[in-house]
């Protein structure tokens, strides 16, 4: 995978992570009053600390996972191909990219037509065996 590919992947793995971390910090957030003649459903001490403690937890693994992101997105841009080039130095990097890209496309095909020609004597190989197997067991029957 190239590495624009990973950054886009990166970063809409971290925008998830954070939208994920934003709903569940709002619907762990305990109630507060709004208005005094309101009732806000009650919660234990011990609730409240349970919470507190899992929140705080979250919040710490979350943000671990955030720095790590932006750590790894920072590498990711930091290393791209011809940040630091030029705008001719990038298009005689394509320039060149495109003619190697031509030649591994010859190649290639080079490659494909010689396999085509080995399976072609292969097969006739294989043909001319089958009809020599024929010949000798039809001699053979003859023969008896």
């Amino acid at each position: 995978m190239d590495r624009v590919s990973q950054l886009q992947e990166l970063l809409d793995k971290t925008v998830q992570d954070f939208a994920k971390a934003l709903g569940r910090l709002q619907f762990e957030t305990p109630p507060v009053a709004v208005d005094l003649n309101t009732p806000v459903t009650f919660l234990s001490e011990e609730q409240l600390r349970s919470s507190q403690q899992n929140k705080t937890a979250f919040i710490q693994e979350t943000a671990k996972d955030m720095i790590l992101s932006v750590k790894a997105m920072d590498y990711l841009i930091d290393n791209l191909p011809a940040i630091n080039m030029t705008q001719d130095d990038q298009n005689a990097r394509l320039r060149d990219l495109n003619e190697e890209s031509k030649a591994a496309t010859i190649e290639l095909q080079e490659a494909v037509d010689e396999a085509a020609e080995i399976l072609r004597e292969i097969r006739d190989t294989r043909d001319f065996l089958a009809r020599q197997k024929s010949l000798v067991t039809d001699d053979d029957g003859a023969g008896s």
